[in-house]
This record gives structure tokens, C-alpha cells and sequence, in this order.
């Protein structure tokens, strides 16, 4: 069963149809196209805090799906019941929105790390075998501290950036 959530002329979005359906979704896009902003309104029509403003340039706006719909014009309003699914109380949405770390590439590196906590992956250095040049070569990479290594991020930095070490 799947639906979905349509924003239109919500904060820098003109239009954009997210699909709802069981598993983890992911917004890619470059930096400041608007990818946290319309979590935002995600945030919001959940019930939640996050701002949700008219596009620049538009006479309304609105953000709707599952029930429930935000319309924008001077001051946002919600109506309607959202149904709300998690996973049992282990989603926290604020660590992908926003995880409070000033730095992009280590708030990037927190939000990867809990959606792979999500979809419950293991750290096994098997996983990378298939994109190595050679059996050989993974072999001769996946050292013993890899092995031993129970975080799948700093598993692929310490594979594929040893120069950085376990600062990653």
C-alpha cells in the first residue's frame, strides 16, 4: 500500500510528490536546494514544529498526504489526522533533519549512520568485497582492525580512506 505527500509552493519547493511506503525514503539533491526545509513541512504536517512558509513568489502554498494537509498563505494551517507509523520508537526524525552538528560532512556522516542503524545493517567487511578491483586486493585491504570494526561508516572510511584514519 503505498501513497504519497504533495508539497506545492512550500518554502523553496514549487512542487514535489514524496511516496510513502513501508522502508526508509531519501531526499537527494544538491546543498540548499531545500531537502531539510521541506522535512520541515514533513516535520510540521506530522504534528511537529517545523516551518512551513509560502514559496517565494507564490500567492499559497500547501503540503498534504495521509490525511492531513497544511495550507499556506499569511499564517500556515493544519487540519485532518495524520496516521503516523514508526518503528516502535526508534525513529527519531530530528537526527535526519537536523542533527545539530555544525559540520556538513560529520552531519552528513550522522544522518547515513542512522538510517543504516534504521534498516538495521551490520558492519561486515563483506559488504565491500564486490567493489574492490580483486578478491586479491580486499584481502590484502581488510586488515584485522577492519574486522573488528562494528560501525559500517567508519568501516568504509577506514577501507577506502586509511590516510584519514579513525577520525572519520
Amino acid at each position: 500500500m503505498g501513497s504519497e505527500i504533495i508539497a506545492k509552493n512550500v518554502n523553496p519547493v514549487e512542487e514535489l510528490k514524496i511516496p510513502v511506503r513501508p522502508g526508509v525514503t531519501v531526499l537527494c539533491g544538491k546543498n540548499d536546494c531545500g531537502k531539510s526545509l521541506t522535512l520541515e513541512s514533513v516535520s510540521r504536517l506530522a504534528g511537529g514544529d517545523g516551518t512551513v512558509t509560502c514559496r517565494q513568489g507564490a500567492v499559497s502554498g500547501s503540503i498534504e498526504g495521509l490525511g492531513a494537509k497544511i495550507t499556506v498563505r499569511q499564517s500556515p494551517r493544519r487540519s485532518g489526522e495524520l496516521e503516523c507509523l514508526t518503528l516502535e520508537g526508534t525513529l527519531d526524525i530530528s537526527k535526519l533533519v537536523d542533527p545539530r552538528i555544525i559540520d556538513p560532512i560529520a552531519a552528513d556522516r550522522q544522518r547515513i549512520k542512522e538510517l543504516l542503524r534504521l534498516t538495521g545493517a551490520e558492519a561486515k567487511p563483506e559488504l565491500f568485497d564486490s567493489i574492490m578491483p580483486s578478491i586479491e586486493v580486499f584481502n590484502e585491504v581488510c586488515t584485522a582492525e577492519i574486522r573488528k570494526c562494528n560501525d559500517l561508516v567508519e568501516m568504509a572510511a577506514i577501507l577506502f580512506f586509511p590516510e584519514l584514519g579513525n577520525g572519520v
